[in-house]
């Protein structure tokens, strides 16, 4: 049976301009070729645009002219045109923009890692990268870091239904080695946090509350088993 959905407003979510769909082994056409905007039923979708900048109509003073300016070199580095609007296909980046040492960004970025700003954050292509950036952080934080730890165990394949018994699944993965993984959305096996630290909600929790998955929080206290947090309003 074929359902209409004529009139019914829909959500595209993903930064087409950053993050492109994966084609194994495909080349430039085809990955292209593979985003929504080139299927059949995109030249039957109405585009509904954005027009307002929130962020923006809530600044004031000189942080609205530096947000502005900002915002335009974005959009010129999205649309692949260089400051007088030509075609280019490098990018231009101020002197202010740029700094010589890992150091020195996160001086620039954190200057008082006890009293971070709201809108502050620092991004890595690789989660080995954020890790670093991240201890190196947490060091420069007062107080003295609590470890948590995960609990990792291995579900026998003989309590699987339809799955044939492995006695040795202990064996072949010990415990050891499910530590050392790190996977997307999941927090590491040890993390390391102190009062005072930011963290990152990965579910959504409450949305009438705001919290949802990606909203940031501010450590206040540590139990063993439950973290009392404050919800960072920006």
């Amino acid at each position: 049976m074929l359902v209409s959905l004529r009139e019914i407003v829909m959500i595209f979510t993903g930064d087409w301009r950053q993050t492109l769909p994966v084609v194994k082994r495909g080349n430039e056409a085809q990955i292209v070729n593979a985003c929504v905007g080139t299927a059949p039923f995109w030249s039957n979708v109405k585009k509904l645009r954005l027009t307002r900048n929130m962020r923006l109509e809530l600044a004031q003073g000189a942080d609205r002219v530096n947000m502005a300016e900002f915002m335009a070199w974005q959009m010129s580095v999205g649309n692949g045109v260089d400051s007088a609007g030509n075609v280019s296909e490098t990018a231009e980046f101020s002197s202010d923009m740029i700094t010589r040492t890992e150091e020195e960004m996160i001086n620039f970025v954190f200057p008082d890692p006890n009293n971070p700003g709201i809108d502050c954050a620092i991004l890595a292509p690789k989660n080995t990268d954020c890790d670093k950036v991240n201890e190196k952080l947490l060091s420069r934080i007062d107080g003295e870091a609590v470890e948590l730890l995960s609990v990792d165990t291995l579900l026998d394949a003989v309590e699987q239904e339809g799955v044939a018994p492995q006695a040795n699944l202990a064996f072949d993965y010990p415990i050891e080695y499910l530590n050392s993984l790190t996977f997307s959305g999941l927090p590491p096996h040890k993390l390391r946090l102190k009062p005072g630290s930011l963290v990152m909600l990965l579910r959504n929790l409450c949305i009438k509350q705001g919290l949802c998955n990606g909203v940031r929080l501010k450590v206040l206290e540590i139990k063993r088993k439950v973290l009392k947090l404050s919800l960072i309003q920006i």
